[in-house]
Order: structure tokens, then C-alpha cells, then sequence
């Protein structure tokens, strides 16, 4: 049996052919442009600076003060055995993935979402996991 994050790679071929023989669909519902810069609050766990005070030893490089923003991809995954719904949103980025975690990134996606007309109740990382230098993957509660 395959399991849940075996199949949630970038690539959407390997993703397609594994899906086959799970019941399970996956539909990107849009992709927005962006090419915005994003501020960050720097206060990600993954980052080391100086005023890190409550973080021993060394654990990542030094945070960026911005990422440049290129485009939000909206994924919806369901699952057709039970009809349960779930979204994602890819989100490609020019930072490193130790930005997982900074708290100014959820609200900086909601906003450039709702801007394009997509609401969601909750928007922040998934698992450490899936983040990527340059892709980052969060979670959307509909």
C-alpha cells in the first residue's frame, strides 16, 4: 500500500500514475501569479540570528528580511472512496526551504489568495517535510 506522503512529490506524473490506483483525485484548481516580495518576520525555527536568544547551537543559515514571491498553485485532493476534501498550495518562491515555520508567511499567501478571489479559513506550512529551496507547500482549510 502506498502511502499518503509517498505520492506528494512536485512532480504531478509520478503523482497522476500513483493516484491510479489509489481513489484518490488530484485537480489543480488555479495557479496565480505573484511576483511580489515578501517580508518576513525572521523568527522561523530553521534560521539562526544573532537575537535568537531561545535557540541553542547553530541550526540553519541566517534568515532573509524578504523572499521574492513568483506564483501560488491551489491543489485540491480528494478522495473518492470517503469524499473527503483537502487543498494544498505550492508556493514558488526565489528563498531557501529553513524559511518553514516564519510567521509572515501565512498571512502574506491568505492575502495574495483572497486578492484572487480565493477564501480559506487557515493558511500555513504543511510538514517540514515537503518544503523545498524554492517551493514551498502549505496547508489551505476551505
Amino acid at each position: 500500500m502506498l502511502d499518503f506522503w509517498s505520492f506528494r512529490v512536485h512532480n504531478k506524473d509520478i503523482i497522476k500514475e500513483k493516484v491510479k490506483n489509489m481513489d484518490l483525485e488530484i485537480t489543480s484548481i488555479d495557479t496565480i501569479t505573484v511576483n511580489d516580495i515578501m517580508e518576513l518576520s525572521q523568527d522561523s525555527f530553521y534560521t539562526r540570528n544573532p537575537e535568537d536568544f531561545g535557540v541553542d547551537g547553530d541550526i540553519g543559515p541566517w534568515c532573509p528580511t524578504t523572499v521574492f514571491v513568483s506564483s501560488i498553485e491551489i491543489i485540491q485532493y480528494e478522495d473518492k472512496a470517503d469524499g473527503d476534501i483537502w487543498y494544498h498550495a505550492k508556493v514558488k518562491h526565489d528563498g531557501m526551504w529553513e524559511i518553514y515555520t516564519d510567521t509572515a508567511v501565512g498571512p502574506f499567501i491568505d492575502l495574495k489568495l483572497q486578492e484572487a478571489g480565493h477564501k480559506f479559513s487557515h493558511v500555513d506550512f504543511s510538514e517540514q517535510g515537503m518544503q523545498a529551496d524554492r517551493l514551498m507547500d502549505l496547508d489551505l482549510v476551505a
